[in-house]
């Protein structure tokens, strides 16, 4: 079996930060995560002896048409069950796990520029829309930067809706900025339309995901309800969590990649089920992925 585990530098007061994990039983796949909070610190976009971000793909990129549904989503995500339809392309832009392709209802590539909402390509995004440097994004900004990354504002009444709902005004700082195009991706992968794309490939079905929030004083390990988890924030008191997928859930794994930001070649690998031992160190998080042992005694009857 494969098992990652992501160790998180925080770029926030909720950033997270990865512990060691635990092996699984035979013949299984178990993703975890453990996050934790640190202290704020700054990173830059490409630093040194990190891996490059990945090549855009050869398909033609998803794009998501922003809409009424999706602005409510990203604002109120328990109250608006029905959410937009990700936009496809006409063309193939499904890429099965040995690398053939596959018709479109099968799954999304996660190399697809769609899932990369890592801090280096968010920032890239920003600052090309930002030439002056000034540190915010007009409204004109604002949508170039959105388009840049997938997200098309064509009716203007729902963009106006979505500037409406920034909770700073016309000024569009950059943590504003990544924030809303994280909770905007995450919230299409929510949707009818959406999900049924992953219906019908191997490994489809939907793994059990157990969370365990913990601090030096309290514990808490439950299932939780997977919209209230991939959209809402720990408890003030929790420390720590540590995420475990039992199973390999493609879709789920993309709305990890989204909601903890980490590296679609990382994720990639996760998805593969043959991947060879590795470890990687990215901006913000590590991975390694390694095998496990289950040895099993075998007891003869007298």
């Amino acid at each position: 079996m494969s098992v990652f585990d992501y160790f998180r530098r925080g770029t926030s007061s909720n950033d997270e930060e990865l512990l060691p994990l635990v092996d699984s039983p035979a013949h299984s796949y178990t993703t975890s995560i453990s996050v934790q909070q640190t202290p704020k610190a700054d990173f830059p976009p490409q630093p040194t002896g990190t891996m490059q971000p990945p090549m855009t793909a050869k398909f033609n990129p998803t794009e998501h048409h922003l809409s009424a549904e999706s602005v409510s989503f990203a604002f109120s995500p328990t109250s608006h069950p029905q959410l937009p339809r990700l936009a496809v392309p006409l063309c193939d832009d499904l890429t099965h796990l040995n690398g053939q392709l596959e018709p479109e209802y099968i799954h999304l590539s996660i190399l697809d520029p769609f899932f990369d909402v890592t801090p280096s390509r968010l920032h890239l995004a920003f600052h090309e829309a930002d030439p002056t440097d000034s540190g915010v994004l007009t409204p004109d900004q604002f949508r170039a930067a959105l388009e840049s990354v997938g997200i098309r504002c064509r009716d203007e009444a729902v963009f106006q809706t979505l500037l409406g709902s920034m909770s700073h005004g016309p000024a569009i700082s950059q943590a504003d900025f990544e924030r809303i195009v994280q909770k905007l991706k995450l919230g299409n992968l929510f949707e009818a339309g959406t999900m049924a794309l992953f219906r019908g490939a191997e490994n489809s079905n939907q793994s059990r995901i157990e969370v365990c929030d913990f601090s030096s004083k309290r514990l808490a390990l439950y299932k939780p309800e997977l919209r209230s988890f991939f959209t809402t924030e720990p408890a003030p008191w929790v420390s720590c969590r540590w995420i475990n997928m039992q199973g390999h859930d493609h879709l789920n794994l993309k709305r990890l990649a989204i909601k903890y930001r980490l590296h679609p070649l990382a994720m990639e690998d996760t998805i593969e089920l043959n991947e060879r031992p590795k470890f990687d160190t990215y901006a913000t998080h590590r991975f390694v992925v390694f095998p496990i042992l289950h040895h099993t005694l075998r007891r003869t009857c007298s």
